[in-house]
């Protein structure tokens, strides 16, 4: 099985088959720093509006609450779903919960707006 990687923020934050774990971007308490959870739910939010709308799609609304935070090396479960899609614009919510108890750290809601430019589309250097 070969493990699926993104790289997040020049290699800090990891995420395996589903699998998060934040290395770096803690706080002095060892906690998962608020800008990086925000940078974490527009990022995994852009990637569920492009699986229903293949477009290049900008952010129009975006906001998020912080109930709780994770410490350092602890397992979250990352929930983005598309809740609305109506002509250019597109809703999508996120979740991220503890994995062991499934405790709420924070939620974003976000909308997407897609432009005229097709991310399918090959297109050649005018280099």
């Amino acid at each position: 099985m070969h493990p699926f990687f993104v790289f997040i923020l020049f290699f800090l934050v990891f995420v395996f088959f589903g699998k998060t774990h934040v290395l770096v971007l803690q706080d002095e308490n060892g906690n998962w720093q608020t800008g990086s959870i925000a940078t974490m739910i527009d990022i995994i939010g852009s990637l569920a509006v492009h699986s229903v709308s293949p477009m290049f799609n900008v952010s129009v609304d975006f906001s998020m609450s912080f109930y709780s935070t994770a410490k350092f090396q602890e397992e979250v479960e990352i929930k983005a779903k598309v809740i609305g899609k109506k002509e250019k614009l597109t809703s999508v919510v996120v979740d991220i919960r503890k994995k062991n108890n499934g405790e709420i750290i924070a939620t974003g809601k976000q909308w997407m707006s897609s432009t005229n430019i097709n991310a399918n589309r090959y297109q050649n250097s005018k280099l």
